[in-house]
């Protein structure tokens, strides 16, 4: 049998849920096994909260890694809820558009330290609600490389 973790398949609906296509072959079934049985909705059916509803409490929006060597990699006065699934920002790449608690250095570099959006534990809805415009980014970075 086919496996992939909760994260991938959540991460599989979403694109297609954006990009208005079908899941690929068997991705329904897998959804299914994981536990996430919800009809496919149209894009502008997605609010805040009904993101928040589909994954709140589940297993795949919540990683807490606790025995990383850089565990807590930005200060916190909660690391019990120090979520570690984005460890990496996947919103890094949005610049002034991410939301977070970011600086620019004087040599123009991003400067995250500070920022605890994505490690926080009710922000995975909106790290995931910012998918569309990453995709949007990556797909005019390819564009201008034509």
């Amino acid at each position: 049998m086919e496996s992939a973790c909760s994260f991938e398949l959540c991460m599989i609906k979403w694109q297609a849920i954006y990009s208005g296509d079908s899941f690929p072959p068997r991705t329904q079934e897998r959804i299914l096994q994981a536990g996430v049985n919800r009809t496919p909705l149209q894009q502008e059916d997605f609010t805040m909260k009904e993101k928040k509803q589909f994954w709140e409490d589940k297993e795949f929006s919540f990683f807490c890694h606790k025995k990383c060597e850089y565990f807590p990699c930005h200060e916190t006065k909660d690391p019990e809820n120090f979520n570690c699934l984005f460890c990496y920002c996947p919103l890094y790449a949005l610049g002034d558009r991410c939301g977070g608690n970011f600086r620019i250095l004087e040599n123009g570099v991003k400067d995250c330290s500070r920022c605890l959006l994505p490690h926080k534990r009710e922000n995975f809805g909106y790290v995931t609600g910012k998918y569309q415009e990453i995709m949007e980014l990556v797909k005019k970075n390819i564009e201008g490389k034509k």
